[in-house]
């Protein structure tokens, strides 16, 4: 079976070989206020990428730890349109997440070639998680 792979531009600023934007570039008034872009970029991947919450079972000597972890079910490749604080918010996001084996993938623009280029998001060895 073939992965799923979603293509996210960071922001609605130009043309891009996208399923869908992360940020429409008229929602962000204040470019300094980092809560309210993390927010959005929070609710909004909520809704675009595909999360499955599984249990894992952690073994311990005082018995095993059974964790929710929220699990991502596809492939993701996000173009980077500008706005730092909105990248920033995105891997912020990301490091909450299982990428359960797929690939997060941030593309740049290469204006020489005309090519986009992507750049491995390199996942933490461990996920936070809440007991269940």
């Amino acid at each position: 079976m073939a992965t799923k792979k979603i293509n996210l531009g960071l922001m609605k600023r130009h043309e891009l070989p996208v399923d869908d934007f992360i940020i429409d570039g008229t929602e962000i008034d204040n470019v300094l206020d980092f809560d309210t872009i993390s927010k959005k970029v929070t609710d909004r991947l909520a809704e675009l990428l595909p999360l499955k919450e599984t249990t894992a079972i952690i073994p311990s000597y005082d018995g095993d730890v059974r964790v929710t972890v929220n699990s991502l079910q596809a492939d993701v490749d996000i173009y980077i349109t500008g706005l730092t604080a909105v990248t920033i918010a995105v891997l912020n996001w990301m490091a909450r997440v299982d990428l359960n084996g797929h690939s997060v993938r941030f593309m740049h623009y290469d204006r020489d070639s005309g090519a986009y280029v992507p750049q491995a998001y390199q996942a933490a060895t461990t996920v936070p998680v809440s007991a269940v």
